[in-house]
């Protein structure tokens, strides 16, 4: 099945590919003819015109057939590009869960989210990269700098406790008192 899809999509490829390479190629089939070459040709010679005419209109209708067959093409492959998107971004969606089990946690999952998306926007990232982060492993590696970041701030306020030693030769006092 993978195969024949594969095959397909590389029909298809070769079919744009060969729609846009006559597009190129030969744009409109015939030369632009101006109204006036049109009424001069009407008075002057009927049948030709009438021969003209059609061969004009039948190659017009070729060149939106083909543009027709093209968009028609492209919307079938990204349709496709979108479906495997979609899953990739699902089987990631079940890795990132595998990685962050505490995201299980729906409260949790969208609290350390928040948190990751300001690091991220701290960082440089803007929010529509943010939005289309998809890769298991960045999102991970991003919510531990977070968190790592976060702690370092809390540790910021803390002030180490000042022990003083007691001096050499003195007595100690009552182990049980103190």
């Amino acid at each position: 099945l993978e195969n024949a899809q594969a095959e397909a999509r590389q029909a298809r490829d070769q079919a744009i590919h060969a729609l846009e390479q006559a597009q190129q190629q030969n744009p409109q089939n015939t030369p632009e003819k101006t109204d006036e070459y049109w009424a001069d040709l009407k008075k002057t010679d009927q049948l030709r015109y009438l021969v003209e005419r059609e061969e004009f209109n039948q190659s017009l209708r070729d060149h939106a057939e083909k543009n027709q067959q093209l968009q028609k093409l492209k919307t079938e492959k990204e349709a496709d590009r979108q479906q495997e998107l979609e899953k990739i971004v699902e089987s990631e969606r079940e890795k990132l869960l595998e990685l962050i089990p505490e995201w299980s946690d729906s409260k949790l999952a969208s609290k350390e989210k928040k948190l990751v998306v300001e690091f991220g926007l701290k960082q440089g990232f803007t929010e529509t990269e943010l939005d289309q982060a998809y890769d298991s492993r960045a999102v991970a590696t991003m919510r531990k700098a977070a968190l790592w970041d976060q702690l370092q701030d809390k540790k910021k306020g803390i002030k180490p406790v000042k022990r003083t030693s007691m001096k050499p030769g003195s007595k100690s006092g009552d182990p049980n008192s103190t």
